[in-house]
């Protein structure tokens, strides 16, 4: 090849006259092919999943006469001095399509695999796996991003216990729909990062917790906060050495408020103590958070365990590949390449088996009617049923993790350093008054139709005041207090002394008959929310009430690490002796 107008024609025409013919056919025959095919595939998955018939769907009239596949099963052709596959180039190209779709709405994971599994059946393509985690059009909040910013969801969102759900907050958005985060959503996020996102939210919520116990520790170590709960302390030990009833006076708590809100207010104009009783409760909230983690949790092993064959089989713990070891052979013969292959890969498992397991004899016996892909994928099956059989029925204790992991660190400091934390339940009746108080005003704000809406569930404060407790090892000292006794009897006795005054009250002194029935019907709810925050009290102590056996105190063991150790040694050897009993038996 010559020419006088280029210096080395042999190499830039030959070049060039290349990459013409190689974008002509990419024009003409590649791209076009790409197109169809996506528009093919698109057309009868709508048709499959949203139910629309394929004949109004139906493409133009020349595309509908193709037989796509024989360009799909071309074989592969010498293009000068390379190889070219139109089948390669167009699962490349769909690949890349899908990908980046899927990845803009991940919520439509489903539709693009079934768009994957047609291309398969119809055109014998391979279109590769986005590998990205798959949503749903409810799948909520996620995990992932709540565990990153858990400072934030718990002051933006306010906890329930009964229904165990987080709610928005109405002042934090001008929107007149709320956020919310159930189990279904944690469910939903499991199910789409794995189950080591729970674990990486303990870590988050372990380190939240600390941050803002600093905080309270902070707070209970001012000078005056703890001369006050200093001299109440006092007051009680010196009931009890009496042997008198150490019941926490009313009139203490309202005067204890007062007391406090002389240290001043924060730069929002919100007291000290009020700022305590938020960030307890901000410090439930990340508990329940924990809580409703282990509640999704188990709700997504439950759903994956739907589809677990041979769930009996699996629970009696007998390997799902030893049933399908002694199960009917395959009716087509394998190949004399397959035989061999897999009589040498049989022979090297029965090697290797038989030096680990003995009693695998007959189950080897069979091994090489199965390929060693079908035994590698049997054996995968029965790691995944067994975790997720564990998984089910033991599930997480994440409370009992957090009170060890924080009694340990409190352990490891001097007894003295944190002493005053020992004096938060004398404290406890003040911030139940608030709390009570600040349910109230935001349900009349539901009632009133404020302008900044309020909220009707907030059990946080019980949950976090519980937790504190129990990791103080206070909660018995707290219950000597009769706290929740005392204040439903003194409304109870406002109460009577009302009834009495409207009974000899007559309609016409109508001012002072309404003043008294407005009183009562205040009195009423005062008692309503005690009840409900006593019962969320009850509730939040039963999630600690193994926590509190098997862990130690804070404090109560700071000076007999070894006694503590050891009970913990000994509970372990009891039940390893209670379990090999069970197997004997």
């Amino acid at each position: 090849m010559s020419a006088r107008h280029v210096k080395s024609p042999s190499e830039t025409l030959l070049r060039d006259y290349v990459e013409f013919v190689r974008d002509c056919i990419h024009e003409e025959l590649v791209h076009p092919l790409c197109t169809e095919i996506e528009n093919q595939l698109r057309l009868r998955t709508h048709d499959a999943v949203l139910g629309h018939p394929y004949r109004v769907l139906r493409p133009s009239a020349e595309a509908a006469g193709r037989d796509l596949t024989r360009y799909t099963l071309l074989q592969p052709f010498r293009f000068f001095d390379e190889w070219m596959h139109v089948a390669v180039q167009i699962e490349h190209y769909l690949s890349t399509q899908f990908y980046n779709l899927n990845a803009l709405m991940p919520n439509d994971w489903k539709t693009y695999e079934e768009m994957r599994s047609l291309a398969l059946r119809t055109y014998h393509l391979r279109i590769a796996d986005s590998h990205l985690p798959t949503c749903i059009l409810d799948q909520g909040l996620d995990v992932l991003v709540i565990t990153e910013n858990i400072h934030q969801f718990v002051a933006y969102y306010t906890y329930n216990l009964n229904e165990q759900v987080f709610i928005q907050r109405p002042t934090l958005t001008p929107s007149k729909h709320l956020h919310t985060l159930s189990i279904r959503h944690i469910a939903n996020s499991i199910r789409t990062h794995g189950t080591g996102v729970m674990n990486t939210a303990v870590n988050y919520v372990y380190k939240y917790l600390l941050k803002k116990m600093a905080i309270l520790s902070h707070f209970l170590q001012d000078d005056y906060v703890r001369s006050h709960l200093l001299k109440d302390a006092r007051v009680v030990r010196q009931r009890k050495k009496e042997q008198q009833p150490c019941k926490y006076p009313v009139e203490q708590a309202d005067q204890l408020i007062r007391e406090m809100d002389r240290l001043g207010v924060a730069h929002d104009g919100v007291s000290f103590l009020e700022k305590a009783r938020q960030l307890i409760s901000e410090m439930g909230n990340a508990l329940g958070f924990m809580r409703m983690m282990r509640s999704g949790g188990l709700r997504a092993v439950a759903e994956g365990a739907r589809f677990v064959p041979l769930s009996t089989t699996a629970a009696a713990r007998v390997p799902l590949s030893s049933c399908m070891v002694h199960g009917p052979h395959t009716s087509r013969p394998p190949r004399k390449s397959d035989e061999n292959t897999d009589d040498e890969e049989g022979k090297e498992e029965s090697t290797q088996d038989g030096s680990e397991n003995g009693d695998s004899d007959t189950a080897q016996k069979h091994q090489p009617n199965l390929r060693r892909s079908t035994v590698d994928a049997v054996t995968n099956l029965d790691r995944v049923v067994h975790s997720m059989l564990e998984q089910l029925s033991d599930g997480s204790q994440y409370y009992p993790l957090l009170l060890d992991a924080i009694g340990r660190r409190l352990r490891r400091a001097s007894a003295e350093r944190y002493a005053h934390l020992q004096l938060l339940y004398l404290l406890v009746p003040a911030l139940a008054n608030l709390q009570v108080t600040y349910t109230i005003q935001e349900k009349e704000k539901l009632l009133k139709k404020h302008k900044e809406e309020g909220v009707f569930s907030d059990d946080g404060f019980a949950v976090g005041t519980t937790f504190l407790l129990t990791l103080f090892r206070a909660y018995v000292v707290f219950d000597d207090l009769h706290w929740f006794e005392n204040k439903k009897a003194y409304f109870r006795r406002k109460l009577e002394g009302l009834q009495a005054a409207l009974l000899t009250a007559t309609a016409s002194a109508s001012p002072e008959f309404d003043n008294l029935h407005l009183t009562s019907s205040t009195l009423h709810t005062y008692l309503k929310e005690y009840t409900g925050l006593e019962n969320a009290f009850t509730s939040s102590r039963r999630f600690f009430d193994i926590a509190s056996s098997s862990s130690s105190s804070a404090f109560g063991a700071a000076a007999r690490p070894t006694a503590y150790d050891a009970t913990r040694r000994r509970c372990a050897q009891g039940a390893a002796n209670e379990k090999e009993q069970g197997g004997s038996e």
